[in-house]
């Protein structure tokens, strides 16, 4: 690993990049998840009815 002294602007913006994409992902999941448990929510309430 890159110390971070040693680290280029290229290296430093990657990083960023790195971090943003990883972000967006677990976002993604997140979402997903919720929508998920949304949609269970909605049919048990439909299917108690």
């Amino acid at each position: 690993m890159i110390e971070e002294k040693d680290k280029t602007y290229s290296d430093v913006i990657n990083d960023i990049k790195q971090d943003i994409n990883q972000t967006q992902l677990d976002i993604m999941i997140n979402a997903n998840i919720s929508l998920v448990n949304l949609y269970y929510r909605i049919g048990k309430v439909l299917y108690d009815k």
